[in-house]
């Protein structure tokens, strides 16, 4: 079984701290969301997970080998990593292409010819994340939604243990948010990927995730399962969110801030 494992990290920003001494253990399979207030360290905690940002203190590995020693294409297959989509450039590409690319670690090259089985790899992709129906229009065409899945499906080629998504949501309208949703649920079961997602969704939070880490002000609040969270869950998300909340429903809860 795949882990990633952080342990005492911290990082800042110019000397300002940012995350204080946080550990965290994800095991192969399992699916965790990172919750909390803007400028917390949610996605700086997830950029040291997949070592685009080094921490000042402790250590990210994996399978017990600190992913700083790890040469980057062996990284890459071992951690699939989706940043914001928002008001990032979109490369002169086909989907098709693109996902194409995410083979590179595995010795393709870039834009090379790929095999049957690598081909098979991206049309794998493309079906698992409802993108083969964009297969030939160029990132640039797509709305919002489309190239969220776009991109989540250049990470899905990459077959990798691990996946971690940068708020996959945001400024997405109702119908994208769950097909989002729907794909990253496919994701998780048909492939077994673990999956962390950061959102500010904490209803997309607590229902497709079955651990929350939650942060305040860099560090961590909350670290455990859904259903101890959720034993209290009014009162955590009022004190991560520092607002007040209800919730509605009996069987599936769901919550909204006053």
């Amino acid at each position: 079984m795949s882990c990633i494992n952080a342990e005492t990290l911290s990082f800042s920003y110019g000397g300002k701290s940012v995350l204080e001494d946080v550990a965290l253990t994800v095991n192969t399979g399992e699916t965790w969301a990172v919750v909390g207030r803007n400028g917390v360290g949610k996605s700086t905690l997830i950029k040291c997970l997949c070592g685009l940002l080094s921490p000042v203190q402790g250590t990210v590995s994996i399978d017990g080998i600190d992913i700083a020693k790890t040469p980057p294409k062996e990284l890459a297959k071992k951690i699939a990593y989706v940043p914001q989509g928002v008001n990032r450039p979109t490369p002169p590409f086909t989907v098709r292409e693109y996902v194409s690319m995410a083979l590179f670690p595995y010795g393709t090259g870039f834009m090379g010819r790929l095999s049957d089985d690598n081909k098979k790899g991206v049309d794998d992709a493309l079906s698992l994340t409802d993108t083969d129906r964009l297969a030939d229009r160029t990132m640039n065409t797509l709305s919002g939604g489309e190239l969220q899945s776009a991109l989540i499906a250049g990470a899905v080629a990459q077959s990798t243990p691990f996946l971690l998504l940068d708020e996959p949501t945001t400024h997405l309208d109702p119908f994208h948010k769950k097909n989002i949703r729907q794909v990253i649920e496919r994701i998780h079961k048909e492939r077994g990927t673990a999956v962390i997602t950061v959102t500010h969704d904490v209803n997309f939070a607590l229902s497709a995730h079955k651990n929350i880490l939650a942060i305040i002000n860099g560090k961590i609040f909350f670290n455990g399962s859904r259903d101890k969270f959720c034993i209290d869950a009014v009162n955590n998300l009022e004190k991560i969110f520092s607002i007040k909340f209800n919730a509605v429903g009996v069987d599936e809860k769901v919550y909204f801030c006053e």
